[in-house]
Formats: structure tokens, C-alpha cells, sequence
């Protein structure tokens, strides 16, 4: 029982440690992606969504805190997916080991402009993509706690809507009229009040 309880404790470390985890998968997409040619957007949201999953598995809950830890975890590991990337492109053009290309990369980007250019623009997409991936998040999010606040508030108002009912029931018997005498007993009365009558009518009769 108390390791159940345990269980369900929100647990940051390990949140934050799940959501880089999980992450890479994006990073790995993104790297994949890039290798083959294309820049997309999918990218960055599979690494936010990725990290976010990992982030609530552990801390049970997503609130700006998580928000911003998984923002800044998407962010870093798309960009070193774009490093590798280029760096990946960098040891296949040059035939160079993949570890060196990133020395001769960064040579590459003082000695050509051109180059530098287009890294910084791959950059900013990577960016952007990462940006559209946490509002989608963000709005999803929203959007499922005001469907469940709504379910919450319904259910308050049929289990308010039940107690008045009820509330009313109990009125309703406590100053409840009593039930009527049953019609045999009033038959009974009848006969005997007719009884009464007769024997009035009889007694001055026998007195003459």
C-alpha cells in the first residue's frame, strides 16, 4: 500500500530525466530527416510531444513549470540534431571522422558566409518548427483541461439538481395528508348512525 502511494508522488527528477529521453526521438527524426535532405516541422513537434509524455509520466501533471523545462529540452535537442546533422553532411562531403567534422565545420562557417547563411536559416526553421510544435501542445493541453473542467462542473450540477430533488421528497412526506379512512370503516359508521336513527324512530312508538 505504501509503495502504491508512493507511486503516484510527483517525481521532478525523474520527470525531467524521461522527458530528455524521450525527446531524442524527435532529435533522431529531426537528424534522419536532414540527412535525406528536408527540414520538417513534424520534427519538432514529435520532440515536444515526446518529452512532454515523459515529463507526465513521472511529475503526474503538466503545469508551467513542465511547460517551460519541456520547451527548453525540445529546443537543445533539436538544435544538437541540427549540429549532428550537419555534421554528419560535413564528414560524408569531406571524408573526414564524424567527431573532427565539427572542428572543420565551424572553420567552414568563418571561411564562407554563403554557408554560414544557410545554417543560421536552417537554424531558425528548426526553431520555428519546435515553437508551432509547443503552441499545438500548449493549445491541446488547454483545451483538454476546459473539457474536463466543463465534465467536472456537469456532474456538480446533476448532484446539486439530485439533492434539491431529494431535499424536495422529504418535504414533500414529512407535510404529507393523511390517508383517507378506509371506505369499509366508513360504511361501518353509516350503518351504525342509520342504527341510532332507527332506534330513536322505534322508542316513542313502544312508550304510547
Amino acid at each position: 500500500m505504501e509503495n502504491e502511494i508512493e507511486e503516484k508522488q510527483p517525481r521532478l527528477a525523474l520527470a525531467i530525466i524521461m522527458a530528455i529521453v524521450m525527446g531524442l526521438i524527435g532529435a533522431v527524426v529531426f537528424v534522419v530527416l536532414y540527412y535525406i535532405g528536408f527540414i520538417a516541422w513534424i520534427a519538432g513537434l514529435i520532440a515536444v510531444l515526446a518529452a512532454a509524455w515523459g515529463y507526465k509520466k513521472f511529475n503526474l501533471k503538466m503545469d508551467i513549470k513542465g511547460y517551460i523545462i519541456v520547451s527548453v529540452i525540445s529546443v537543445v535537442e533539436i538544435m544538437l540534431a541540427l549540429l549532428i546533422g550537419l555534421a554528419i553532411d560535413c564528414s560524408t562531403i569531406f571524408e573526414v571522422p564524424f567527431f573532427e567534422s565539427f572542428g572543420l565545420l565551424f572553420e567552414l562557417m568563418q571561411d564562407y558566409p554563403d554557408l554560414k547563411s544557410a545554417i543560421v536559416s536552417d537554424a531558425i526553421f528548426s526553431l520555428i518548427s519546435v515553437v508551432v510544435g509547443i503552441a499545438i501542445f500548449i493549445g491541446s493541453e488547454k483545451r483538454k483541461a476546459r473539457i474536463e473542467r466543463e465534465q467536472e462542473l456537469a456532474k456538480e450540477r446533476a448532484k446539486a439538481i439530485e439533492e434539491v430533488n431529494q431535499s424536495s421528497n422529504d418535504d414533500a412526506d414529512r407535510y404529507a395528508i393523511p390517508a383517507e379512512t378506509d371506505s369499509s370503516e366508513t360504511e361501518e359508521v353509516e350503518e351504525d348512525d342509520d342504527d341510532e336513527d332507527e332506534d330513536d324512530q322505534v322508542q316513542p312508538g313502544m312508550e304510547e
